[in-house]
Parts: structure tokens; C-alpha cells; sequence
């Protein structure tokens, strides 16, 4: 199952950069509509404010008045998700437009027109942009370098995972004994043990932080990110836990073996616990 998680992650990973947004299409003569709306949004609560500037092709001047705009934005299957309207400039420029941030989903495409028509003041000019966005979790947008990146250093983790588990297989667990079972001589590698033991769990809760950030920032779907996120609380919640039997039980360990040493050293050779 986790195996599956983290192919699924890094799958996605790939696949985020294969999808672009529709070229932006627009009149070139009339009327020059042209969308402050981004490329990528930040996913955000309350309502989004969208700003497109109307200006005459030949004389390059902003058109101020006179004019009706409206914006047309569709959801991923073509179906209409919100119509706006606005005939007054604000900011000195802008027709602008209120969305509700409930209309969008995070990895998700929407198309939208911006047509703006005038009325006989303006001899009937008009003109249209259109493009489209998308939201994410932080404005941003994986590139393909990154996503390979990203997919080399979680390869790379579960390798140092995997080489440190087998290099703690190859230590010693205990003292060295004969085969009656007396220890004849302290075995200080298996202080590594615990130390690489540690090490993996350490391993374990960065992996859950990154998994959980990664999907948060570029998986529409957040059931995954909230997954490795919940994981990743409850792992670091209990770490100081672990990090304070871990060092009980190296104190122990060292202990015993000191004790151990001082009978060996006298010629006793006592029994491996």
C-alpha cells in the first residue's frame, strides 16, 4: 500500500508537467482585451477578483466608458460554471469580476472567454481574450525539472532507507559469547544500531513531510496529501517519545557493557542477557 502511495506521487508528479494551459486566443484589431487573470492561481478563501484592461487597437488608448464586459468561465467538461457582467471601470482601468473560490477545484483547468462589446458611442467596436487557468495549493507550477528532481530525491530517500535497514541487519546485536553462552568481549557496533534505527525514523517522518507538501501543492485530489499529512503529525508527535526511550536505552546498554567489562577484566565471563 505505501509502495503505492509513493508511485502514485511520483507519477503525478510527471504527469503535472504534461499538462499546459490552452493558448490564449484574442482579436488583434478593434478592440485589445487583454486578462490580468494568471496563469496559476493560489488556492484562497472568499472570492477572487479578475481584472482585464480594454484598449483601442489602432490608437492604443483604454477604453473607459461605453462598453459592456463579460466573462464566460467552464468548468473541465465544457459546461458553463460562472457568468459575469461589468459596464464600469474600477482602479482607474479595470472591468473586474467577483468569483467565488467555491466554484474552483485545486488541478483543475478552466477555460474562459472575455468578450467586451461597445454601443454606437463607440461605433459598435468590440473585441475578446480568451485562456485559461488553473488553481494549486500555492500559486505555483511543478516544471519539468523539478518534477525530476522531485522524483530522484524520493528515489534517492528510499535508497538511503533501504541501505541503512540492510546496514543495520549486517551489525552485531549483541556482545560476543562462546558457545556456552558467555560474553567474552563488548561488541561497541551495536551502538549503531540505534543510532541508524533512529536515523530511519527520522527518515521516515521527512518522507511524510515532503510526501504530504508535495501532494498538497500539485495532487487535485487532497485525500492523499491529507493522508501523509495526518501520518506525518502523528509520527512527529510521538518522535520525542522515541527519542527519549532511545536514549534510556542506550544509557542502559552502555551500562550493562561497562559492568560487563569490569567482570571480564577480573576473568568472569558472564551471561549474555
Amino acid at each position: 500500500m505505501g509502495r503505492k502511495i509513493i508511485l502514485l506521487l511520483v507519477v503525478s508528479l510527471f504527469l503535472v508537467t504534461l499538462v499546459s494551459a490552452v493558448p490564449p486566443t484574442a482579436t488583434t484589431e478593434g478592440w485589445i482585451v487583454r486578462s490580468a487573470i494568471p496563469d496559476i492561481f493560489q488556492k484562497q478563501t472568499g472570492m477572487y477578483d479578475f481584472h482585464v484592461h480594454v484598449f483601442d487597437a489602432t490608437t492604443g488608448n483604454y477604453i473607459l466608458e461605453d462598453a459592456s464586459c463579460y466573462i464566460h468561465i467552464y468548468d473541465s467538461d465544457g459546461t458553463h460554471l460562472y457568468e459575469g457582467y461589468d459596464e464600469t471601470v474600477s482602479h482607474n482601468f479595470d472591468y473586474s469580476f467577483k468569483v467565488d473560490e467555491g466554484n474552483f477545484t485545486i488541478g483543475i483547468e478552466y477555460p474562459y472567454i472575455v468578450q467586451c462589446n461597445g454601443t454606437y458611442a463607440t461605433d459598435d467596436e468590440a473585441g475578446f481574450y480568451s485562456a485559461s487557468f488553473r488553481t494549486t495549493y500555492n500559486g505555483l507550477e511543478i516544471s519539468q525539472g523539478e518534477a525530476i528532481i522531485y522524483a530522484i530525491l524520493l528515489i534517492m530517500f528510499l535508497f538511503l532507507f533501504i541501505l541503512i535497514f540492510l546496514g543495520i541487519n549486517m551489525l552485531p546485536a549483541s556482545n560476543t559469547t562462546n558457545p556456552e553462552g558467555e560474553i567474552i568481549s563488548i561488541s561497541y557496533l551495536k551502538y549503531l544500531r540505534p543510532v541508524f534505527m533512529f536515523t530511519e525514523w527520522m527518515l521516515i517522518v521527512a518522507a511524510l513531510y515532503i510526501s504530504s507538501n508535495l501532494a498538497f501543492a500539485y495532487l487535485e485530489e487532497q485525500l492523499v496529501a491529507k493522508f501523509f499529512f495526518a501520518l506525518f503529525q502523528i509520527s512527529l508527535a510521538i518522535t520525542p517519545i522515541i527519542l527519549v526511550v532511545w536514549v534510556i536505552g542506550l544509557f542502559l546498554m552502555f551500562y550493562h557493557d561497562k559492568e560487563f567489562q569490569n567482570l571480564i577484566n577480573r576473568g568472569f565471563y558472564p551471561k549474555s542477557l
